[in-house]
Order: structure tokens, then sequence, then C-alpha cells
């Protein structure tokens, strides 16, 4: 089917309609009605029920908030749900998301050219005993960096020629290459 090029997977986030979470809302509702109709006030159960009823209908308001893009109401939701955050934690991801350039040299180092690229996937390659594997710099490639089985049994380890990798994600992203490899010996 990949061979002929009619595998074309298509995504798509099904988000609940409004028309859907009002239902949910007002099935809660009956259940948890439902439930004091049959069982007494005293019960064992009904606090474990009224616990979980709480935190299903905090969830279908976390989703109604998610769709109308209320942040206000998503935090305090959310400190419902899992408890509050730690405010330095809070201030730690505001950085992260505003100054993502300068925390990614931090932790990842420069981005390395593309002889420096070549000389530790070599190596990489050489250490991990899959020297002989072909590397290719392609203009063509939709992904950074992927292994390719060529008939009949043929691999090809293909760098998209505009990628740019720092040390660390460039390692992580051989590794993992390499699980595919090691996939297509064993299938």
């Amino acid at each position: 089917m990949q061979l002929q090029g009619k595998y074309n997977p298509v995504f798509k986030y099904r988000r609940p309609s409004e028309k859907k979470l009002d239902t949910i809302k007002i099935e809660l509702d009956h259940i948890y009605e439902e439930f004091r109709k049959t069982h007494s006030l005293e019960s064992d159960l009904l606090p474990l029920f009224q616990e979980k009823r709480e935190e299903l209908q905090v969830k279908n308001q976390l989703l109604v908030a998610y769709r109308e893009q209320d942040f206000s109401l998503l935090l305090a939701l959310q400190e419902q749900y899992r408890g509050s955050f730690l405010p330095e934690r809070v201030k730690e991801a505001q950085q992260r998301f505003l100054h993502p350039v300068i925390q990614d040299r931090q932790v990842l180092g420069p981005i390395l050219s593309r002889k420096k690229m070549k000389a530790m996937i070599a190596k990489y390659l050489q250490e991990h005993g899959r020297n002989k594997l072909p590397v290719l710099f392609t203009p063509d490639s939709f992904a950074r960096m992927s292994v390719q089985k060529r008939p009949p049994d043929h691999h090809v380890l293909r760098v998209a020629a505009g990628a740019r990798f720092r040390k660390a994600d460039l390692f992580a992203a051989l590794a993992h290459e390499l699980v595919h490899l090691k996939r297509y010996a064993n299938a």
C-alpha cells in the first residue's frame, strides 16, 4: 500500500460539540439524582460518587473553557482539578514559552554546522556498529532525519538538507532512527 503511494492518513481532532457537552452535563445531573433516590445519604458510596461526579463536571467545564479559549476559567478549573500551581513553575514555563531560543541554547547548545553534523553522525554510527549505513543529505525530505528501507534489504539514513540540529537532539534523533533500523532488520 505504501509502495504505490496510496497511504495518506488524515488526522482530525474531534472535539465535542456544544450540544454534546450540554448532553453530558444533563446526563451527569440525571445520574446524580437517580443515585440520590436509590441510596440513602448515609451510604458509604455517596462521598465517592459525589467526588467522581464533581471531577466529571470539572472535566466537562474544562472542555468548554478550552473550546471558548477562556484562559482565566481554564486556570481556575485546572487548579480545582489538579491543585494549585507553584508560582515559580508558572514563571519558568512563561519564560521558556516567551524566550525559547535562549532556553534552547542554554540546554541543548549551539546549532551544528553541516560539517560538524556529518562528523558526529559518522562517529555515532561507527560506535554503534552501523558505519556501513549510507547517509544522504537530501533537499526533498519532509522529516529532519529518517531511515528508509530500500529493496531488497538496503537501508539509508536520510537527513533533510535544511535540518538544524544541536548536539543533544542530534544524538536523540540518531538513537530514535537506529531503533527503526533494528525493527526493519528484525521484521
